[in-house]
């Protein structure tokens, strides 16, 4: 179930960063979204260095194709390093850029 939460974190927060609201909703979104997905990708990459199998619950289609090794634990979790230090640096620096509101929105 956490692999379909990983892929689904990212999706969610997309549709309410779409949200037209203030200018600071978006940059705020984006960073609480990627430390979710870094919290849930460590904790699949412990639940996977103790030994458990992760599999995708749903076995529709594609979905059931989803398994993760230790190795694809380790590159999720590495992506997710990656973004929550993009989203924690953009916060920052997009705080002194004169965009509007919506293309601050669309480069979230």
């Amino acid at each position: 179930m956490i692999v379909i939460v990983i892929l689904l974190v990212p999706l969610v927060a997309t549709g309410l960063v779409c949200i037209p609201a203030n200018r600071r909703w978006a940059p705020g979104m984006t960073v609480v979204a990627c430390a979710a997905n870094f919290i849930l990708a460590f904790w699949m990459a412990a639940e996977v260095s103790k030994g458990h199998t992760v599999v995708s619950p749903v076995h529709v289609g594609m979905l059931k194709w989803i398994a993760v090794d230790g190795l694809s634990a380790l590159i999720v979790l590495l992506i997710a390093l990656v973004g929550i230090t993009a989203a924690i640096f953009s916060f920052g620096y997009m705080a002194y850029d004169s965009l509007s509101s919506s293309r601050l929105r669309l480069y979230y």
